[in-house]
């Protein structure tokens, strides 16, 4: 898995989420160094767990769209 790597906008965006959120919800000033530090622990330690259900979920989809094509194709089959 490739670390997280979000655009730069969407970067900024969430760590100035990160500096309102601590400010207005726990009246922790937090400077930009201090939030980005904050995002990128986070992300290493939360990252493979939301990327490995991600990876089951699609798997899941696959399989449940192979089961629907295998039903339709045999419901269409000349006996």
């Amino acid at each position: 898995m490739s670390a997280f790597k979000p655009d730069r906008a969407d970067y900024n965006a969430i760590v100035a989420f990160i500096i309102d959120y601590m400010q207005d919800t726990h009246d922790l000033p937090m400077g930009q160094f201090e939030a980005e530090s904050f995002l990128d622990s986070l992300a290493e330690k939360v990252m493979p767990a939301i990327y490995n259900q991600a990876l089951e979920d699609a798997q899941r989809a696959l399989r449940d769209i192979s089961e629907r094509l295998e039903m339709e194709l045999d419901a269409k089959r000349m006996m």
